[in-house]
């Protein structure tokens, strides 16, 4: 009898996970190999999985309907406002990947309207061809800073003075069918490019990646790459909202959220893989030309490329109309920090577009100085999304029992001679004897065993995620010019 809010709560889910990460992926799968590759991706989406499914029946059982309220039943002040600060960079590192990927197809449609074509690398050592080269990367490079202070100073903050965003998030809702039509677009000519041996409207000469299946991990990459795939799946902070805000009865909600975030994470790892499987067949072969290694597949095509342009324009514009929507969100979060409310005068209001203001010029700034998505998602992925995506669902598991301690002790009393033995799933209430004292003992040990997996499992990811983070700063800033 559901069926169709199923059907909008899926499609609600879908358009939180789905976005820049998903472009990067042939780039990653390319250079982590499809072995590797599929590794991380099938970890990353079975951990994700369980997350989802741990924080529904959380929310459920302890009735918190925020994930703020959600942290404070379980793991305390200190880690809320862990959460809170991560969630904000987290939301300021996606910005900056907007500013990058518009900048970078406003670009392309400039290069197709002016009808200038790509660089094109030398073969071979010739004076000439090599200065002619260089100057025209200046020059791609010179207005590729124009168009990112264009979309950052220009565009990004013209919107941040927007506050009324309900028909933007109508419009930025569409999302799902615009990565449907691009997978689906990459696919055919991921076809094409093989069955004639020729891309379709290259500007460049193309031939085939050498191997055209990688296999043989890059071990920069494997070291940097993992915790970027974690950002695929972002329902971590959609969730224990949507409990509040679906209209149904309590005892239906957890039901509801479960099943539709299961079959989000069947579309859009299906959606995801796709994509990573099919980009590498063509693109970011070590032999290939360095105008197939970008790492957002869409910049591999040509910019006379009709079909895969139209794909870009619909990316600019859900990128246009999603940026407001975000930052509301962001500098919402940021306010409510310092009790900054825009409805409450016109000095707070005057605040609350201060800080609109200045994020979008961090943002235009930041993507300036690092205008390639994939380091932009390796760097805020290690630091922030470390803590929201691995570490967060850790922290409620080792303490959900916890917030069923206030939630029984809320709803019932209990006498002296009780006990309450609390295991993952449930709350129940044992009289004291010996049988059931074995039975607390042996909870007790397996309670005290996951403990320690998710200690260990914490450890282990905050010292990838450090090295991943050191890693990548290192070669950032060590890179030739």
């Amino acid at each position: 009898k559901n069926f169709g809010l199923l059907i909008g709560t899926t499609m609600t889910m879908a358009n939180q996970c789905l976005g820049a990460a998903m472009l990067q992926l042939p780039f990653r799968f390319s250079q982590l190999g499809f072995t590797l590759g599929s590794v991380y991706f099938v970890f990353v989406t079975i951990f994700s999985f369980w997350s989802f499914r741990l924080i529904t029946k959380i929310c459920g059982e302890c009735k918190t309907y925020s994930v703020r309220a959600m942290l404070m039943r379980t793991c305390g002040k200190g880690a809320r406002l862990l959460i809170d600060v991560c969630t904000v960079g987290m939301y300021f590192g996606g910005l900056c990947g907007y500013c990058v990927i518009g900048s970078d197809y406003i670009h392309s449609s400039y290069m197709w309207i002016a009808k200038i074509k790509p660089c094109k690398e030398p073969t071979i050592f010739d004076p000439t061809e090599c200065a002619n080269y260089l100057e025209c990367k200046d020059d791609f490079q010179f207005r590729n800073l124009i168009c990112i202070v264009i979309m950052g100073f220009g565009i990004f903050l013209v919107e941040s003075f927007i506050t009324n965003i309900k028909v933007l998030n109508t419009i930025s809702s569409f999302a799902l069918l615009i990565v449907a039509l691009t997978v689906l677009f990459v696919v055919i000519r991921v076809f094409q490019t093989l069955t004639t041996g020729e891309l379709p409207n290259a500007e460049v000469p193309w031939v085939r990646p050498d191997p055209i299946v990688p296999n043989i991990p890059d071990v920069a990459h494997a070291l940097i790459d993992l915790p970027s795939f974690f950002g695929l799946y972002s329902l971590q902070a959609l969730i224990p909202p949507y409990y509040a805000e679906v209209n149904i009865p309590v005892e239906e909600r957890q039901p509801l959220i479960k099943m539709s975030s299961d079959i989000t994470m069947i579309v859009v790892a299906i959606l995801y893989y796709v994509m990573a499987i099919f980009g590498p067949l063509i693109f970011n072969g070590a032999n290939q030309n360095e105008a197939y290694q970008h790492d957002n597949i869409l910049n591999n095509f040509s910019s006379s490329d009709v079909l895969m342009s139209i794909v870009k324009v619909m990316y600019t514009v859900v990128i246009i109309v999603s940026f407001p929507v975000v930052l509301f969100t962001l500098r919402s979060s940021i306010c409510s920090w310092f009790g900054i409310d825009r409805k409450l005068s016109k000095k707070h209001a005057s605040y609350f577009y201060i800080i609109g203001v200045s994020l979008s010029c961090l943002v235009a700034v930041l993507a300036i100085l690092i205008p390639q998505l994939s380091i932009i998602m390796d760097v805020f992925s290690a630091i922030f999304g470390c803590v929201i995506f691995q570490l967060m669902p850790l922290m409620i598991n080792v303490n959900q029992h916890k917030g069923n301690r206030k939630v029984a002790g809320e709803e019932s009393t209990q006498t002296e001679n009780d006990y309450l033995v609390i295991n993952e799933n449930n709350v129940e209430k044992i009289t004291d004897s010996e049988e059931n004292e074995e039975i607390i003992g042996t909870l007790g040990e397996i309670n005290k065993g996951w403990k320690i997996a998710n200690y260990i499992s914490g450890v282990i990811m905050i010292i990838y995620n450090a090295i991943s983070l050191i890693y990548t700063l290192v070669n950032l800033f060590s890179q030739d010019p």
